[in-house]
């Protein structure tokens, strides 16, 4: 549905707050009272985008996490995320936009989805002889760098006067992500 991939991507431009249904409707395009025989109000639409992007992750996460041993899904975390990531990079800045407001101020729909990916993120992990703080903490690790190439890397590589391309770049991205999964998260190998 058009309305929800311009809504998609004006909530990660703008977020939620600044995003408009005036501005949403323009881009579609379609009058704005068109938009409320879709969604009754923009928080509506918000969570309909928010549960349209992260099913998908949730599902991806899910299958992966009964395929073969904690060890190698561990390993294969990183090209798992980044490959979703690449087919979906405005769900990195809609997650960094909700993420950097207090825990009380998340949105209702994204805060559900996100205990839910969490959760699903840390399954992996769960045949390992490794605490759940070392669990968390190894999550929220490899989620920052591996959304962070999308949802910041294009801003940090532009002012240092170059451009981030997931074709070209990302290769390299999870080469380091792999590595780093092998060496530092639990029940990765040494």
């Amino acid at each position: 549905m058009r309305i929800l991939e311009v809504a998609e991507a004006m909530f990660a431009a703008q977020g939620y707050e600044a995003a408009t249904l005036r501005d949403i409707a323009g881009e579609v395009p379609i009058q704005q009272p068109g938009l409320y025989n879709y969604f009754e109000t923009k928080d509506d639409l918000y969570g309909a985008v928010i549960e349209k992007v992260f099913k998908k992750m949730l599902e991806s996460l899910v299958a992966f996490s009964h395929e073969s041993d904690a060890a190698q899904r561990i390993e294969e975390l990183p090209a798992r995320a980044l490959g979703y990531l690449a087919e979906h990079p405005l769900s990195a800045k809609l997650l960094y936009r909700e993420l950097l407001k207090n825990d009380d101020h998340i949105h209702p729909v994204m805060k559900r989805w996100l205990t839910q990916l969490l959760n699903a993120a840390t399954e992996p992990m769960g045949d390992l002889p490794v605490s759940r703080r070392d669990q968390i903490v190894a999550v929220v690790t490899m989620y920052s760098a591996v959304t962070g190439f999308f949802a910041i890397g294009p801003t940090l590589a532009s002012l240092m006067g170059e451009a981030l391309d997931f074709d070209a770049d990302g290769p390299t991205h999870l080469k380091l992500l792999q590595r780093y999964a092998r060496v530092t998260l639990p029940g990765g190998t040494q």
